[in-house]
């Protein structure tokens, strides 16, 4: 499997590349799609996880395979998108939501063992998260001026 991971910085892109990242698109400067179908012969991805919404759910939309399925999981850009179910078909392709507080509310056990299967693929170095900054529990009001920088866009993890 390869990953085709888009951005907004070279920075952010960097990131990407050093997380094993097949191929990094910085969707200020590039097109998404031309991107997308040059990388794939043309094909498109099979699988695209959205949390930015907006603009970037037509890049999703039109970088989509036939068969394919975008997951969307949140909404950074603080912009829904608009679709018509009528989109979806010229590629039989799949649109599925997808909320961790959902599963935390309304499906507990599996939000609870979901949870312990990404601690466990931590522990055993099977995946690597960045981290972009710590702060210690007692500093943690830093870290709510931090993300009120449009730069520092991560989510909080206190252990």
């Amino acid at each position: 499997m390869n990953v085709i991971g888009a951005c907004d910085t070279e920075d952010k892109t960097s990131i990407l590349r050093e997380k094993g990242a097949f191929c990094t698109i910085n969707y200020s400067k590039k097109e998404v799609v031309k991107s997308v179908m040059k990388e794939t012969d043309n094909q498109g991805v099979k699988i695209v996880f959205d949390a930015v919404g907006g603009d970037t759910f037509e890049d999703c939309l039109q970088s989509i395979s036939p068969e394919g399925c975008i997951v969307v999981l949140g909404f950074s850009s603080r912009k829904i998108p608009q679709i018509l179910t009528s989109q979806l078909l010229p590629k039989s392709c799949a649109l599925i939501g997808v909320s961790l507080t959902h599963y935390q509310k309304m499906v507990n056990e599996t939000y609870r063992s979901t949870v312990q299967e990404v601690i466990d693929m931590y522990l055993d170095e099977f995946i690597d998260p960045h981290v972009a900054e710590q702060f210690k529990l007692k500093d943690v009001s830093n870290y709510f001026n931090c993300i009120e920088s449009i730069a520092f866009k991560i989510k909080l993890l206190i252990f």
